[in-house]
């Protein structure tokens, strides 16, 4: 049977340092990329994540926009992931799905996710910047 779902999908089982697993699943639109990050299957937080030049370094804006405002975990991990997809050339917006019971090692935690997503990301050619007339 083919998958005639029309978008490109990459995903990974990824194993955290105390052994528990992680899906991690990229969907790329036209001005979105969709990042799941999940335990059980579920998300309970959504982050967005934005790049912009502003005086020719880039910036980066993260919003959350649903869940638990108490936990920066999903904050610091949509920030960290909308670098990386900068640095490989990515200019869309990151929506980040996340549901992660954090362990006792979450930076190490962090770090292994954060890994799997930029190893999943193929290079992007970055289109030369086309300056808009005065």
């Amino acid at each position: 049977m083919t998958d005639t779902f029309p978008v490109k999908r990459l995903a990974s089982e990824t194993t955290l340092t105390d052994g528990r697993s992680v899906h991690i699943q990229l969907q790329f639109f036209s001005t979105r990329t969709v990042l799941l990050v999940t335990e059980s299957g579920r998300i309970s937080t959504w982050v967005v994540g934005k790049s912009s030049m502003v005086q020719a370094s880039p910036t980066f804006d993260v919003a959350l926009r649903f869940g638990p405002r108490d936990d920066p975990l999903p904050e610091l991990l949509c920030r960290q992931v909308t670098e990386k997809f900068f640095q490989k050339g990515y200019r869309t917006d990151l929506l980040l799905g996340y549901y992660y019971k954090p362990g006792p090692h979450v930076k190490d935690d962090l770090r292994v996710i954060i890994n799997a997503v930029d190893s999943l990301l193929p290079a992007v050619k970055v289109p030369a910047l086309v300056s808009e007339p005065s």
